[in-house]
């Protein structure tokens, strides 16, 4: 007698374990892109920093000194960073 052999329906579930695992291995490839992407824009950021700190912080300086516009802010502009700036304007 010939004994028909009964299929497993683990087969269904197999296939589904292989799908979430290659999506898994997808996101994580995804993920490390995306981290390698930010980490060289945040590098690219620190870089333009580093070279316009200077100038920032000049001007940030010239404007708070022409805000203040008191006797030593005046002063200030003209002994630093050469510009006479009076008191009407």
């Amino acid at each position: 007698m010939a004994q028909a052999k009964v299929v497993k329906p683990q087969s269904k579930n197999n296939s589904l374990k292989i799908i979430a695992i290659v999506v898994a291995f997808i996101m994580w490839g995804a993920t490390l892109y995306m981290n390698a992407l930010m980490l060289s824009k945040i590098f690219y950021v620190i870089e333009l920093e580093e070279k316009h700190y200077g100038t920032i912080l000049r001007n940030t300086d010239v404007i708070n000194y022409k805000v203040t516009n008191d006797e030593e802010s005046r002063r200030k502009l003209k002994d630093w960073y050469d510009i006479d700036y009076k008191k009407d304007q």
